[in-house]
C-alpha cells in the first residue's frame, strides 16, 4: 500500500510539473525560448523585401541586388541580366513565384526561374503575392491595383485600391486580404478583404505604413514600416475569431525581448511563418539598427 501511494504521489508531482512548464522552461512551446525573443537569423542583405520558406529554406526578395536568395546559402536562388526590384515572393507546391522587372518585358512574374505573367497596365511596382483556388493575386502599387489572374496567368479581373497603394497580400480561410499603405491619408492605412472584383475595408484599428500580412492558425501578423524613413516599424497583431476587437502592438522596440544585434525594426518590409517562429525582414532607417537583415521571432 505504501509503494501504491508513493507511486500515486509520483505521478502528481509529475503532472504538477509538466503543467508549470517542466520547470526550466521560459516561455512558451517546449524549446526553452521565451515568446516574443528576438534574435538576428540572417544578415548582409540589401533592401529584402518579402520572404517565403520551402522545405525548410527561407527564400528572400533582395531588392537592391536585384537577386532571390536563400538564407544561408552563398548562392542566389535567382538573379540574371536585367531582372531587378524584385519584391513579392511566395510559394505553391514546390514552385517559387517571385515579382520583379524584366528590362524587355517590364513588370513580371516569376515561377521558379521563368517569367509567366506581365502586369497588364504598365505598372512600375509588383510587390506582394499570393494563391487561392489557384488563382495568382498580384498587388500593382504603381497604379493602386491588385490584379488577378487564372491558374494558367491570363488575366482575370484588376481590382482598383482607392485608399493607397495595396502592399502585401495573404490568405485565410476562404478569404484574401491585403495591406494598404497610404503615406499622406492615415486613416488609409488599413487592410481590406477581397471578395469578387471588389473589397471590403476592415476598420482593425490603426496601422503605418502596413508592408506584409501573414496569418498562422489564430491570428494575422501585419509588418507596419513606420514613417517614410523605415522609423518606428512594428508588427501588429489580430486575433482572426475576435471580430469586435481590433489588432494590437506585438512587438516594437519597447515590447519583447531583443537578443539582435541592435532593439528595434528597420525599414520593416516581409513577413514569414514556420513553426513556432515569425521572420521579419529589415531595410533601412534613420537609425540603421538591425539595417539589411531578417530577425527571428519566438511566437
Amino acid at each position: 500500500m505504501r509503494m501504491r501511494f508513493s507511486y500515486i504521489v509520483s505521478l502528481f508531482l509529475w503532472a504538477l510539473l509538466a503543467a508549470c512548464g517542466g520547470g526550466g522552461g521560459s516561455g512558451s512551446g517546449d524549446d526553452g525560448v521565451a515568446s516574443k525573443t528576438v534574435t538576428l537569423f540572417a544578415s548582409g542583405l540589401s533592401g529584402p523585401k518579402h520572404m517565403a520558406f520551402k522545405s525548410g529554406s527561407l527564400y528572400i526578395a533582395d531588392q537592391n541586388t536585384g537577386s532571390i536568395k536563400v538564407a544561408g546559402s552563398s548562392t542566389d536562388y535567382f538573379s540574371a541580366t536585367g531582372f531587378s526590384d524584385p519584391i513579392g515572393v511566395t510559394v505553391k507546391g514546390s514552385d517559387v513565384y517571385y515579382t520583379g522587372t524584366d528590362s524587355n518585358a517590364g513588370q513580371v512574374v516569376y515561377k521558379n526561374k521563368s517569367a509567366v505573367s506581365v502586369v497588364p497596365t504598365g505598372g512600375n511596382n509588383f510587390y506582394g503575392l499570393t494563391f487561392y483556388n489557384n488563382q495568382l493575386y498580384v498587388a500593382d502599387v504603381g497604379s493602386n491595383q491588385i490584379v488577378r489572374y487564372t491558374s494558367n496567368f491570363d488575366l482575370d479581373t484588376i481590382i482598383d485600391v482607392t485608399q493607397g497603394s495595396p502592399q502585401g497580400l495573404g490568405v485565410f480561410g476562404t478569404d484574401v486580404y491585403a495591406t494598404v499603405s497610404n503615406t499622406t491619408t492615415s486613416v488609409n492605412n488599413i487592410i481590406i478583404k477581397l471578395s469578387g472584383s471588389s473589397y471590403a475595408p476592415l476598420y482593425w484599428g490603426t496601422f503605418a505604413l502596413p508592408n506584409a500580412i501573414v496569418f498562422d492558425g489564430t491570428y494575422a501578423y501585419i509588418a507596419n514600416k513606420g514613417d517614410v524613413n523605415g522609423d518606428g516599424g512594428y508588427i501588429s497583431r489580430k486575433k482572426m475569431s475576435d471580430s469586435s476587437s481590433s489588432a494590437e502592438i506585438f512587438i516594437d522596440s519597447s515590447t519583447g525581448i531583443w537578443n539582435s544585434p541592435q532593439t528595434g525594426f528597420c525599414g520593416l518590409a516581409g513577413l514569414a511563418i514556420s513553426g513556432s517562429y515569425l521572420y521579419a525582414s529589415n531595410g533601412t532607417c534613420t537609425s540603421g539598427n538591425n539595417t539589411n537583415t531578417v530577425l527571428k521571432i519566438k511566437l
